[in-house]
């Protein structure tokens, strides 16, 4: 069954915001991609999103955000070859604006 959802008023209305540019981040090395980020996610430049190990889990490799965003899209398979995309990052104008959107938004779902 699925739970009713509220019938208030108080529900924040929709608001859209513009992603100008976009980048795919990709993996440097081939292994298992241990993802500490999902989609939706803001980011910061610099954050760790993500870990590539050996399939034996001894080295590591972490994988950075390049610039401030939010992650549109990514991989859901674990097993990444070198040059395989691993997370679609969209840069915005306004990051305040995307992330007061993106906070109302996941007080709706």
């Amino acid at each position: 069954m699925l739970k009713e959802k509220p019938k208030s008023s108080n529900i924040p209305k929709k608001t859209n915001f513009v992603a100008r540019s976009s980048h795919w981040i990709r993996a440097p090395n081939s292994g298992i991609f241990n993802s500490k980020r999902k989609i939706g996610d803001i980011v910061k430049k610099k954050d760790i999103i993500g870990l590539i190990t050996d399939p034996m889990g001894t080295d590591s490799i972490s994988i950075e955000a390049r610039a401030e965003g939010v992650i549109i899209g990514g991989i859901t398979m674990p097993l990444v070859n070198r040059g395989d995309a691993i997370f679609h990052v969209a840069t915005v104008d306004d990051m305040e604006l995307a992330e007061e959107i993106l906070d109302d938004y996941s007080l709706m779902s």
